[in-house]
């Protein structure tokens, strides 16, 4: 029996459709496609992703503050110097020119920029002088180191005695409005006169020194 070129063909065919498969095989597991299924690995982070993920907060000049911190250091600082001053207005100040012995100190507490009344406890002594005589509603003010004042608005004591206690009030509040005991406010003078004889004496307080410890 003799072979023709198309038995030939026909064996060879087969051998050279298995050899190309076995190739394709090969190439394809060679060069793996990224898959979605579960277990597949996680892309890698693009470098705008770690950028942001590492960028700093932004920082303010010169190591300062940011600005919610800031306030409330300016806040906290405002209200201890108001506690302050007024720890500074409640030490007794006391004047003991002439036959009359003047002490003064704030009753309760008032703080910077408040304009509500400033009230002031007195205690008067004397050995010879009629204290009932005097009134400082008529002869007493309240002066800042600025020079501005205010004068007593009552005064209110009991009679009779060589030792009186009682009551001075002021207004908190100058003609414009402003108060008199403001957060820069330096000192403050209780200014009396002509009680025992003496035309005028100063009671001051300064509140920008630090207040006595208790």
């Amino acid at each position: 029996m003799m072979f023709t070129q198309w038995h030939v063909k026909q064996a060879i065919l087969p051998l050279v459709m298995a050899v190309v498969a076995a190739v394709a095989a090969a190439c394809s597991a060679a060069s793996p496609v990224a898959s979605s299924r579960p277990g597949a690995p996680a892309q890698a982070p693009t470098s705008s992703a770690v950028g942001r993920a590492q960028a700093p907060p932004p920082a303010t000049p010169n190591g300062a503050p940011a600005q919610g911190e800031a306030n409330a250091q300016r806040g906290g600082g405002q209200q201890a110097g108001s506690t302050s001053q007024s720890a500074t207005l409640a030490t007794p100040q006391t004047s003991k020119q002439g036959p009359v012995t003047v002490e003064a100190r704030l009753s309760g507490a008032h703080g910077a920029g408040d304009t509500g009344p400033l009230v002031f406890s007195i205690v008067l002594d004397t050995h010879s002088a009629d204290l009932d005589a005097i009134d400082l509603a008529g002869s007493a003010s309240l002066r800042d180191d600025r020079g501005r004042s205010v004068a007593a608005m009552r005064w209110e004591a009991p009679r009779g005695g060589h030792h009186v206690q009682g009551v001075l009030t002021f207004p908190g509040a100058l003609p414009d409005g402003a108060a008199l005991h403001g957060p820069f406010t330096r000192s403050l003078a209780l200014v009396v006169t002509n009680v025992g004889d003496v035309p005028e004496r100063r009671l001051t307080w300064d509140l920008a020194a630090e207040p006595p410890a208790n």
